[in-house]
């Protein structure tokens, strides 16, 4: 391959393909190419995805240096602000909107005339027409009138690399050196790895290349053609020298460059420098405060967190249907593969700017394990470099005379299958190799004992995955698979990384589309339809049975005492039957139809499923009470999992509630065995010590960005769309990022910017003058606001208008008057959520109030929600906004036994009444969340409440 001879990277270093030169290497068919081993693929792979280079003489001599004036400087500055404003315009419609290239070529030309018009015609009805200018002309002929001269202006592309890719196995070649015929040897692993391990069961194989191709030619060998042919896929459409399928990456040292050249971004950096400390505080807040971010070592032993320029990235991947997944729709997959840079504080780590897209695999299907490190393989060699020696870049905000940085990876999160084939795992429907973290097999999936598991290592997973590299041919590779669970993963190729440590069990999918998802259909059986994993016959229970098996789950005494009702009939007895028909209760309430596994169900909007008549009963069986203790474990486990700060006895709560849970599902629901999810998510508090709160590395915010990056426009053919869908997330990261370059833009633009970006990042209001034509405060609202106020208040006092005129001359200096205008809000953002009046929305208008308040008022019912503006004798102005809240007080009798086995088991449920007509003004910065609720008629909930109850749960996840 050819190298740049230079001693700087530049945006175009790389001699990458560009899209559109169509591939087409030379002029000649593409040269036939003889056999090419792994070792072979895999280092044309290492030189594209790293460009050599020249170092300069001197003390840089061992590091890569990168020219960052390309980010650094501003091509507006000496630009008309009206061309650059009109061309950001139509270049967000086209990208962050997004408009198609047709239509935003049309706004470019229509502003075109506006200007035009607006320069021989004037701003006033009264100007006289004019000609144009020589010099107008000129230059309105240099606006652009296409988007992508546009975006090149702007300097919105992305420097992407291109490697054509086999549509069948995966394997990448550079575009200079593809065969015609894809020569990887297939691995017969690839289309066994989720099934029972079993050697004997690997058929051998016969090549599948056409006899009569040349490709066939070279695969005489034959241990090759028997254990490991050739794949034999075309890889170029017939007569043309275009590829079939190509997978384009990123490169990560031109992204770095870019991101490294806003301003701000290396103090965000820097922020996460103050958690480095060897000690682990009691609070865990974010994964800077984790122990594996503070124990992490650099290459000489010293902390590497605790190093400015030291970034830490996490890596995610996953498959998506790039045509949504409706049902009966198209059963296709494209694979995602993002690095997540876990350095930057939380609120920028997962905005698209801040996001470093690898890739996306193309479609229809997703890679196997060892098809998945083709994917992985460039971005592994780049991470490499970044660890061994660096990157140099020539300059950046705070650093003008040039910093070195580093990189790693540490975190690897997915669902179970994407994780399983990043890491190097056997899948986890697999007999033998169940669990990722331990030896535990699946015929001893109900054995709880964590003592009695077997832990894996990282050194004994490594020294077999290797070992399965270098296997001599597939039955030696699928012996290390029986015999170990392992294959080889090219992420075990970077030196520092630990496989079974850094692997992080998504609580998305393990506990909520998991644990909760398989408790309903499975274990409650409403739905009619089987799930995927291991699917159970039709288990039934009968009602004398399920009373045994609860009197050894509960513990109450009396319940322990109840008996079987009456011997009933056949049809009754069938009735009160377990079955995948729906628990009895749930057919009562509900009624036989009601299925809330089916599409009709989740497209209905009755919640009321979610209780599931648990508690909504005068009269509480014994099966009921057991039900609802099992469920409250599972409830409280997933509360505390997901929980926005971790510590030690939040963590030994969950292990209590989650082993709790699984006991007493084996006691009620001994016909329907557990699922792999059930054992991880014990597991998973070994991931909430290791990393800390969850949001840092859950699937979340990849879930949705995946689902942004389908918007876009795109022609509908696989292998295209995968390309457009990465170039135009790039573009949109690297706008956003442009845009905040508040020095980019001259003076007289700024304001102008700060509005465009209200596109994707709403502005919100506030008034910049007191409002004549607003609403006033009741004397009694304003009294209540004056007495808040002051309360503990060691600077300005304040009275009421009324009031203050009363006063001397001398208290008047010492005491502010309180305006009474204010300006009310049906509805109020605060820290990202909706709170609402309850005239206005009643779901969004009961909240929990800090715990400083008297619990009387603890939880409350919006009524008003205004803000007002005060000015005091210095001329200092305060904005704030104010909730008029009516408590729900708390019950003066006993709670009922199901609220107190609730509260008994960690889960926050709270009983109270209806709101009271005495009304309380609080700031909104005293609110602390909203709370889940529902309502009880008199009697409904207990025989003794003789009056409505409102139960609630707070729905803060400090």
């Amino acid at each position: 391959m050819e190298t740049r001879k230079v001693a700087y990277f530049s945006g175009c270093s790389l001699p990458a393909e560009d899209e559109s030169s169509g591939a087409k290497t030379s002029d000649s068919e593409p040269a036939h190419v003889e056999i090419l081993d792994d070792a072979a693929i895999t280092s044309i792979t290492k030189s594209l995805a790293m460009t050599v280079i020249n170092p300069t003489p001197g003390p840089l001599a061992a590091k890569y240096i990168y020219d960052t004036s390309l980010w650094m400087t501003s091509p507006f500055l000496n630009t008309c602000p009206v061309f650059t404003y009109a061309v950001l315009v139509a270049t967000m419609f086209t990208i962050l909107h997004p408009a198609s290239n047709l239509s935003s070529a049309w706004l470019l030309r229509r502003q075109h005339n506006l200007i035009e018009l607006s320069l021989c015609s004037g701003l006033s009805s009264n100007s006289k027409s004019r000609s144009l200018t020589t010099t107008e002309s000129l230059a309105l002929d240099k606006l652009p009138v296409n988007m992508d001269t546009a975006i090149k202006w702007l300097k919105l592309e992305p420097v992407i690399v291109f490697l054509n890719c086999c549509s069948r196995c995966f394997a990448t070649y550079p575009p200079n050196r593809t065969p015609r015929f894809c020569v990887h040897q297939d691995d017969p692993m690839d289309e066994e790895e989720d099934l029972e391990d079993d050697v004997d069961g690997v058929r051998e194989k016969t090549t599948t290349i056409d006899p009569s191709s040349k490709a066939a030619q070279p695969s005489q060998n034959a241990e090759a053609t028997i254990s490991s042919p050739m794949c034999g896929q075309a890889l170029w459409q017939p007569d043309k020298h275009v590829p079939i399928r190509k997978f384009a990456f990123q490169r990560l040292n031109d992204w770095l460059a870019r991101f490294y050249s806003r301003p701000g971004i290396e103090d965000a950096l820097d922020k996460s420098l103050s958690s480095s400390s060897p000690d682990v505080p009691d609070l865990i807040t974010d994964i800077h405060d984790s122990p594996i971010w503070r124990e992490f070592k650099a290459p000489n032993g010293s902390p590497f967190t605790a190093s400015s320029g030291n970034l830490i990235f996490g890596l995610f991947i996953d498959g998506i249907n790039p045509y949504g997944s409706k049902q009966g729709g198209k059963h296709v997959s494209i694979t995602f593969v993002v690095l997540v840079c876990l350095t930057l504080p939380y609120a920028l780590r997962f905005l698209p700017e801040n996001i470093f897209l690898v890739g996306i695999a193309p479609g229809p299907k997703e890679p196997s394990l060892t098809q998945t490190n083709w994917i992985l393989n460039p971005l592994v060699q780049q991470l490499k470099s970044l660890w061994d020696v660096g990157l140099y870049l020539s300059c950046t905000p705070r650093h003008p005379e040039g910093r070195h940085i580093f990189a790693a990876l540490l975190p690897v999160f997915a669902d179970l299958p994407a994780l399983r084939r990043a890491v190097g795992f056997a899948g986890h429907a697999s007999g033998n190799h169940m669990c990722s973290f331990c030896t535990t097999k699946k015929k001893e999936i109900r054995n709880l004992d964590r003592d009695s598991w077997t832990p894996r290592t990282s050194e004994n997973h490594i020294q077999w995955a290797h070992a399965s590299r270098d296997a001599n041919n597939a039955k030696e590779r699928q012996q290390i698979f029986k015999n170990h669970g392992v294959r080889y993963s090219v992420l075990t190729d970077l030196p520092y990384w630990k496989p079974i440590e850094f692997q992080a069990l998504d609580s998305m999918h393990n506990l909520l589309l998991g644990l909760f998802k398989w408790h309903t259909i499975r274990f409650w059986a409403i739905s009619n339809k089987q799930d995927s994993e291991d699917d159970q016959p039709d288990a039934v229970i009968s009602a004398t049975e399920l009373l045994e098996m609860s009197a050894s789950v509960i513990s109450d005494p009396q319940l322990e005492e109840a008996e079987p009702h009456e011997q009933q009939s056949p049809q009754e007895e069938n009735d009160n039957d377990l079955t995948h028909d729906g628990l009895p209760f749930f057919r009562e309430e509900y009624g036989s139809n009601t299925s809330p596994g089916d599409h009709d169900w989740a497209a209905s909007e009755n919640d009321g499923w979610v209780v599931f008549g648990l508690l909504g009963r005068t009269a509480v069986s014994l099966i009921q009470r057991s039900l609802l203790q099992n469920f409250g474990h599972l409830v409280s486990a997933v509360d505390l999992a997901l929980r926005r700060n971790m510590n030690a006895r939040r963590i030994d709560s969950y292990r209590h509630h989650i082993k709790e849970y699984l006991n007493s599902c084996q006691i009620l629901f001994p016909h329907v065995d557990l699922a792999p999810n059930h054992h991880l998510s014990m597991h998973l508090a070994d991931c909430l010590e290791r990393f800390g709160p969850v949001r840092a590395w859950w699937s979340f915010p990849m879930e949705r960005l995946m689902g942004q990056v389908l918007h876009s426009c795109h022609n509908n053919h696989i292998g295209q769309l995968e390309i457009t869908f990465m170039r135009e997330f790039c573009r949109a990261g690297n706008l956003r990022g442009l845009l905040n370059k508040s020095d980019f833009f001259p003076d007289t633009l700024k304001s102008a910017v700060t509005e465009l970006k209200d596109l994707y990042e709403p502005i919100p209001f506030t008034s910049k003058y007191q409002i004549n034509k607003s609403d006033n405060l009741s004397t009694q609202d304003t009294r209540k606001l004056v007495d808040y106020l002051n309360t503990g208040s060691t600077g300005t006092h304040w009275a009421m208008t009324s009031d203050w005129t009363r006063l001397s001359p001398s208290e008047k200096k010492k005491i502010s008057p309180l305006a009474s205008q204010k300006q009310s809000h049906q509805h109020f953002e605060h820290r990202g959520v909706t709170f609402s009046t309850w005239t206005s929305n009643c779901k969004n208008s009961i909240i929990s109030v800090h715990e400083s308040f008297s619990i009387l008022c603890r939880f409350a019912q919006i009524v008003d929600i205004f803000t007002h503006i005060r000015i005091n004798n210095n001329e200092e102005r305060a904005v704030d906004t104010w909730l008029k809240i009516k408590p729900l007080p708390p019950l003066t009798e006993t709670l009922p036994s199901s609220f107190i086995q609730l509260q008994e088991q960690g889960l926050q449920a709270n009983l109270r009444l209806p709101a009271t007509g005495h009304v309380q003004l609080i700031n909104i910065k005293d609110v602390v969340s909203h709370c889940a609720w529902i309502e009880y008629k008199s009697g409904e909930l207990s025989a003794q409440l003789t009056y409505p109850t409102v139960a609630l749960i707070s729905l803060d996840r400090e």
